[in-house]
């Protein structure tokens, strides 16, 4: 669509509808004249047949932007422009054959340069009538002590050449239409701007980047408040005091920020409990002040037990959300699920699916009963779900979907989280969750075999591109004040397609150039589909080697840890299975247009497209994030590393060569 040839001002014409322009200059202020400003000009044109009803209304505003909304069969597109083009589109059946007819105008006062109306309200009361109209204005925007906005904008439709049926369809859909109101575009720190947010789980490994990404992206953050629970050796001053001096956080000071800690406020609370264990003080604190909330707080244990994953993750969501439909400012709330929380399907797409249980009922009887009196009925709660985190996830979505115009939310769903891609360093971690535990056991010799698929696809998903979709997605919500809950898979297998064995391999390459000083035995294993070729393998070289290897420990009077070791890796093996063993497809077209609609000047800053990451430099970037970040290794240590490896390497050949022989 050419929006520049619109600019142009338009000879006077003819009222057709094919072309006309109303020139609105005797209402402009006499400032504006003074200042020798062009007049507000309407246009509307259309190049193409009229059968096919491509129409254009322009409004051109000097030096400032331009607001663009066009009909065409099937959609109604707007573009709004406010220092860059963006798009927003409904859709709907609109007969070919609808031919615009007339125009009545009217106008109280032209915006001056640098004044830009924050919203484009359209309207749509019947088949015969479409209304728009600018209906909020940016802070501080006034001409002489007045507040400045242009008035409606009003278009009569009529049927032409339409049958009685089409007419009477048509104007059944346009009369069901709600009312849209569409924001011009403010950038993404511009919606935090003086806004305070409220974090639960930032101290897990998604938490602690996204607290990072406000402070350091969006500056004029007022607040970020921080529920975080006291631990029984641990006041809550001593871990915020811990979470603040985190690594994560040195991007900060280097770069002279640390003054923005300062915005951090933790607050006492236990989400498993009622009220989410907050004081009096501190729940109405949050409910005067809060406009965005990102919950990222849950149990990421599979093997978690029923009822502390249900009051978690499930009964601590239905608490966030009776706080926050108390709270007076609420713009978005945004709940952190999991591109798993529904993996009995193949195929995953952005919609709420059937919970496995009904929540409330579920809830009232994790709060009746005990865990030993609930392990009985785990798995016909289960049923055909592989563990307690699955459905504890899925039914906290429909306690989301249930607030369904209630509250300005939307479910954000990131698949495997692993190391940052590139904020706020490259290769980011501090979780030995998912693969990252895969790929350290391997690299130190301690993990030989994984009882999986390896030809399935995994979807690895970059921390920082997941912060940066869900930043986006709180922007979105805001910007639009969504009725509805969206639903966005963060997923990236689509756009970057790699399998299990590819990935170990390249991550078995990259140990090889930067090993680990804590390497026990060279690396290496595999990955096996067949369970009785995984149980030898185990058994062969990783337990009877871990037997001997503590055996040798004892007589030298050394305390055994290695079959420990080996039985908790057993473990974690089995709850992880599932998901290595199986492949889902997931469908994320909401995410990826939300994608397209970030402001252009926000799309370096919060990108999240997977679609041109260079793989193998991102799992090089895993090996030196792992060494730095979770094995705390010096880079320095690397030739040392490098000997002990070639040591390890020529006492395992000769073994294969005393069996081979």
């Amino acid at each position: 669509m050419h929006v520049v040839s619109s600019l142009i001002p338009t000879r006077k014409a003819a009222n057709t509808s094919s072309d006309l322009s109303l020139d609105l200059s005797s209402h402009q202020t006499a400032t504006s004249q003074e200042q020798g400003q062009r007049p507000l000009v309407l246009s509307h044109s259309s190049k193409v047949v009229r059968d096919l009803f491509l129409s254009r209304l322009v409004l051109s505003i000097p030096q400032t932007g331009v607001v663009v909304a066009m009909a065409s069969p099937g959609t109604i597109h707007y573009y709004i422009d406010g220092g860059g083009l963006h798009h927003h589109s409904r859709s709907c059946s609109i007969p070919s054959r609808l031919v615009l007819s007339s125009y009545q105008i009217s106008a109280r006062e032209n915006l001056l340069p640098g004044r830009i109306a924050t919203s484009f309200r359209v309207v749509i009361y019947s088949c015969f009538d479409l209304s728009c109209q600018a209906t909020k204005l940016a802070p501080g925007m006034s001409h002489q002590g007045k507040p400045v906005a242009w008035g409606g904008l009003r278009h009569q439709n009529r049927f032409r050449g339409l049958r009685k049926e089409e007419q009477d369809n048509f104007s059944s859909m346009i009369s069901a239409m709600a009312v849209e109101e569409i924001h011009l575009e403010r950038c993404v720190p511009e919606i935090f701007q003086g806004q305070s947010v409220l974090v639960t789980g930032a101290t897990g490994f998604m938490g602690k980047v996204l607290v990072e990404k406000l402070l350091r992206s969006c500056s004029d953050i007022k607040h970020i408040y921080l529920l975080m629970r006291a631990k029984q050796k641990q006041e809550l001053e001593d871990r915020f005091k811990e979470f603040t001096s985190n690594r994560v956080f040195d991007r900060l000071r280097e770069e002279g920020n640390i003054n923005s800690l300062e915005k951090l406020i933790p607050l006492d609370a236990d989400l498993t409990q009622t009220g989410l264990g907050l004081s009096n003080d501190d729940t109405a604190t949050l409910m005067a002040n809060v406009s965005f909330i990102f919950h990222c707080a849950a149990t990421v244990r599979f093997d978690e037990p029923l009822r502390h994953a249900v009051l978690l993750n499930t009964r601590g969501t239905l608490e966030l959300t009776r706080l926050a439909a108390n709270m007076n400012n609420l713009q978005a709330f945004v709940h952190v699920s999991t591109a798993f929380s529904n993996p009995d399907r193949l195929l995953v797409e952005e919609i709420v699916y059937p919970p496995p249980a009904d929540y409330q009922q579920v809830i009232q009887l994790v709060e009746q009963l005990d865990q030993e009196t609930l392990q009985p009925l785990e798995q016909q709660l289960l049923k055909n779900l592989p563990n307690t985190y699955v459905f504890s996830k899925a039914l906290a979505e429909q306690v989301i979907y249930d607030q369904k115009g209630l509250l300005p939310a939307a479910i954000f769903r990131p698949s495997v989280v692993c190391p940052s891609l590139h904020e706020p360093v490259p290769g980011w971690v501090d979780s030995y969750n998912g693969p990252m535990g895969i790929l350290v056991g391997a690299s130190t010799g301690v993990l030989r075999s994984v009882r999986g698929d390896g030809n399935r696809r995994i979807d690895l998903l970059p921390v920082d591109i997941a912060i940066n979709a869900m930043i986006s997605v709180a922007w979105n919500t805001a910007n639009n004040k969504c009725k509805s809950i969206p639903v966005y898979n963060c997923t990236t297998s689509s756009e970057m397609s790699i399998t299990w064995n590819q990935f170990l391999e390249l991550g078995r390459l990259e140990y090889m150039q930067c090993p680990s000083l804590d390497v026990i035995w060279y690396p290496g294993g595999s990955m096996h589909s067949s369970l009785l070729v995984h149980l030898v393998c185990f058994m062969c070289l990783q337990m009877i080697p871990a037997i001997i290897f503590d055996a040798a420990l004892f007589f030298s009077r050394r305390k055994p840890w290695l079959v420990r070791l080996q039985k908790k890796i057993y473990n974690i093996l089995k709850t992880v299975e599932f998901f290595v063993m199986n492949e889902w497809t997931f469908k994320n077209t909401n995410l990826r247009h939300l994608l397209t609609q970030l402001p252009p000047k926000d799309r370096d800053t919060f990108n999240f497209d997977a679609a041109n990451i260079d793989v193998e430099e991102y799992v090089k970037n895993w090996v030196v994030g792992s060494r730095r970040f979770i094995l705390r290794l010096d880079d320095s240590s690397i030739p040392e590393a490098k000997k002990k490896l070639r040591r390890y390497y020529f006492y395992w050949r000769m073994i294969l060569l005393g069996f081979s022989s």
